[in-house]
């Protein structure tokens, strides 16, 4: 799995942790917890790249930067930093212990939660 990926999962778990109760709940705060160092790893190291090539932050998320040149390395940048590999181990949880699952969810959590 890759560092854009265990992003994505976390972003998914955030949504989906209030969802899961009991033994579900606590597997995936602890399958949380790990996703989160690589969430605020990655978070970090764009910002740096953010300010390296002389972009702005747009109400929290969209980076503008003007210049076209500058603008085609911070992409190839943050494309390097999410292909980077990370070493996450899936967790299993029953299917049904999450009543209100999206496909989105279940995408973004593929590889890292097992549902059976």
């Amino acid at each position: 799995m890759t560092q854009g990926d265990a992003v994505r999962a976390y972003g998914a778990i955030v949504r989906m942790g209030q969802k899961a109760t009991g033994a579900a709940a606590f597997t995936l705060f602890r399958l949380k917890k790990g996703l989160q160092e690589i969430f605020e790893f990655q978070n970090e190291e764009e910002q740096k790249l953010v300010q390296q090539y002389g972009g702005q932050v747009i109400e929290n998320s969209l980076v503008v930067i003007a210049d076209k040149d500058q603008r085609a390395k911070f992409q190839a940048e943050v494309e390097k930093l999410h292909a980077m590999e990370c070493d996450i181990q899936p967790v299993t949880i029953p299917a049904a212990a999450i009543p209100e699952i999206s496909l989105a969810e279940i995408e973004a959590l593929d590889g890292f939660v097992i549902f059976e």
